[in-house]
């Protein structure tokens, strides 16, 4: 019988902890750039931080459904990259472009197209179960790869973001390209 080779799991948690660590770098750069762009008034920052969040989640909320069939219609590997390629286009623009309406526009942009986790899940299962393998066992390994991005990527995007705000959204964006 047909079987997809276990390498096809390497290359997925291999591409997760990839995503994970180019959003964790994240986490002190955006408000670090917000405060910068609202020249440290602090208020200001977390009003701005705080309400992109609020775009980047609702649109999340409504767009993971149309994801998600999208994904089981076209394939996972299509959505997979999109997600990928749409992340690393954002985070450039973050770059390049550093203002409030920028930090507006990416999170809208992560809302509407951050499939990655998901769809690394969706892709695990259909590999688990075309192999027999355990399904609940390739899912801590995908929390374990969770664990792994979420420490190494607030401590590097930290470093980063006291000495160049920039390289942050660099690293993240040629991150989620590779």
């Amino acid at each position: 019988t047909l079987r997809i080779d276990k390498k096809s799991y390497l290359v997925i948690f291999i591409l997760y902890i990839l995503y994970g660590i180019s959003y964790s770098l994240l986490i002190p750069a955006l408000p670090a750039l917000a405060l910068q762009i609202t020249q440290g008034n602090s208020a200001q920052s977390s009003i701005v931080y705080g309400f992109a969040s609020f775009i980047r989640y609702s649109l999340e909320f409504f767009s993971s459904p149309v994801l998600g069939s999208l994904a089981d219609a076209k394939g996972r590997k299509s959505v997979l990259l999109l997600a990928y390629l749409v992340n690393a286009f954002e985070f450039m623009l973050l770059a390049l472009f550093p203002s409030i309406t920028m930090i507006f526009l990416s999170r809208a942009m992560s809302g509407l197209f951050d499939a990655g986790i998901a769809t690394s899940y969706a892709i695990v299962t259909d590999i688990a179960l075309f192999n027999n393998d355990n399904v609940s066992q390739q899912y801590a390994l995908l929390g374990a790869m969770t664990g792994v991005a979420f420490t190494v990527g607030p401590y590097f995007g930290g470093i980063l973001s006291q000495s160049n705000l920039n390289l942050s959204f660099c690293l993240a964006s040629l991150s989620a390209l590779l």
